[in-house]
């Protein structure tokens, strides 16, 4: 299926013509999507990613590739660019503040270094916005004000009550490290003694 094919699909779909869905893209013209629809551009990454970012169901392979379905889970995570990410994106400062936790917490979390985190490209925005469900992807793109999402009020609730548990669990390990070398530390000595 052509590019063109699956714009008219999905406009179909959301029950928006070229200049709505433009303007939820943060677009003044329908400019972009009328080169898909005539055939001229197909979907970029670009578009692709804030199609997404806007519409979560949409999945990002079907609208990039046509492979899979148009609703449901992407294969392949959309790449954003620097170009892409806008220059009033969030940083990581913002985005520890909002969740309550240290960067040192975000970024085990999300499995990166803080030196990674600190660059924040788009591949770490994306890995944010799948370890907090509760952020609106377009927040930390730029391209909205709403911090969370409206569907997850009560994700931050869920967040702080996992971030309790990450915590009990460490204090668990450092306990059992201490027991364990405690236990080393008897053993040496019964033996060396007998």
């Amino acid at each position: 299926m052509e590019a063109k094919q699956r714009m008219e699909l999905l406009l179909k779909e959301l029950g928006l013509t070229p200049l709505l869905l433009a303007n939820k893209l943060g677009y003044n013209r329908a400019q972009i999507i009328m080169f898909v629809l005539s055939g001229r551009n197909g979907i970029s990454r670009s578009l692709a990613t804030k199609i997404v970012a806007k519409f979560p169901n949409i999945n990002y392979d079907w609208l990039r590739s046509g492979t899979g379905t148009m609703k449901g889970k992407s294969i392949a995570s959309p790449v954003l660019n620097y170009d892409m990410v806008l220059s009033n994106r969030v940083d990581a400062d913002t985005i520890t503040s909002l969740l309550n936790i240290t960067e040192y917490e975000l970024c085990k979390r999300v499995g990166l270094s803080q030196s990674q985190m600190r660059k924040l490209s788009g591949d770490t925005l994306i890995k944010i916005a799948q370890v907090f469900p509760s952020l609106n992807p377009e927040w930390l793109i730029g391209m909205s004000t709403e911090p969370i999402r409206k569907e997850c009020e009560r994700c931050d609730e869920k967040d702080r009550m996992i971030n309790s548990l990450l915590e009990l669990i460490d204090t668990y390990k450092q306990k059992l490290a201490d027991v364990k070398q405690e236990l080393a530390t008897t053993n040496r000595k019964t033996g060396t003694s007998k």
